[in-house]
């Protein structure tokens, strides 16, 4: 995981196969966190 303070971007980086159920497992951690969840890059 990557963290930039100044802009609060945050880089996950996971051996799991990226995909719809993962991506909203993401996007709740992120939204939990008071944060939002901008999306996946993909690889």
């Amino acid at each position: 995981m990557e963290l930039e303070i100044g802009t609060g971007l945050v880089t996950v980086t996971t051996a799991a196969e990226a995909g719809e159920a993962f991506d909203a497992l993401i996007a709740a951690t992120v939204d939990e966190a008071g944060y939002d969840f901008a999306g996946r890059v993909p690889a």
